[in-house]
């Protein structure tokens, strides 16, 4: 059932969940509904998808906690003078975060020994399980990051954190993003990130690729077998972005 907003303070939908701490921050203005609201004055948003016809004409603005707004009918909201805006940077580090926790489980096979050891039958002497072990174990080696060629794609505010990190751990970093000019790319990015010219180049030196792009027509596909002919066999590569920017068929 919609619930009626009242007059004051502004109302504000949250459609998905946000932190306390954030809400907090708006409680003096705004009086914050978690249902659908039939006229909000605003709406706060993460995931959830948002067509701005589904609203009345008191609907000011619409405010999303992440970066982009592609879930958002952003074309109807200009049309109707409602402003989008979204969060640049603030989960970055965040992101930046779950890159390497997911880094280090490919490069050294964590899910892979865990399944291996999950096969093996408790049941069994415990002599018998070292054996086991110490026979299964090399196949999960895998290897150390320290060296290796770590190419970023696309370098706005999370791709800059990871390359920098990258950076620290010793590894050697690539990066390609055609929209920073030179002067862009200065300002911005670490002295010690060699850019290149595009993907092939990138793919070609790397043997860890990142990918942080927004989600747009231009970059729908962008990782496809095309340019990943030019991969080295076992290069990882991480989609931290949305998924239509890497061809899941290819």
């Amino acid at each position: 059932m919609l619930t009626p907003r009242p007059l004051q303070p502004y109302a504000l939908l949250m459609l998905n969940s946000i932190a306390r701490q954030g809400l907090d921050i708006l409680a003096d203005q705004c009086t914050v509904y978690e249902n659908n609201l039939k006229d909000p004055h605003a709406i706060l948003v993460r995931s959830t998808k948002v067509d701005t016809d589904d609203y009345e004409a008191d609907l000011l603005a619409i405010a999303r906690a992440g970066v982009g707004y592609d879930n958002i009918t952003v074309d109807k909201a200009t049309e109707r003078g409602i402003p989008v805006f979204f969060a640049p940077g603030a989960n970055a580090n965040s992101v930046k975060e779950l890159v390497f926790a997911s880094l280090g489980i490919a490069a050294r096979n964590l899910h892979r020994s865990q399944q291996f050891l999950q096969g093996i039958d408790t049941e069994l002497p415990n002599s018998e399980i070292d054996k086991l072990v110490e026979a299964g174990k090399k196949k999960f080696s895998g290897f150390e990051l320290l060296g290796k060629k770590f190419g970023v794609i696309g370098m706005g505010n999370i791709g800059r954190l990871v390359a920098k990190t990258a950076l620290a751990l010793g590894m050697e970093v690539v990066a390609y993003d055609p929209h920073l000019t030179p002067d862009q790319w200065e300002e911005s990015v670490d002295p010690g990130v060699k850019r290149v010219a595009g993907i092939f180049q990138l793919f070609k030196r790397a043997n860890i690729v990142s990918v942080h792009v927004t989600s747009t027509d231009e970059t729908r596909n962008l990782i496809n077998d095309g340019n990943m002919a030019d991969m080295h066999d076992g290069t990882i590569l991480i989609n931290m972005s949305r998924e239509p920017v890497c061809n899941e068929k290819d």
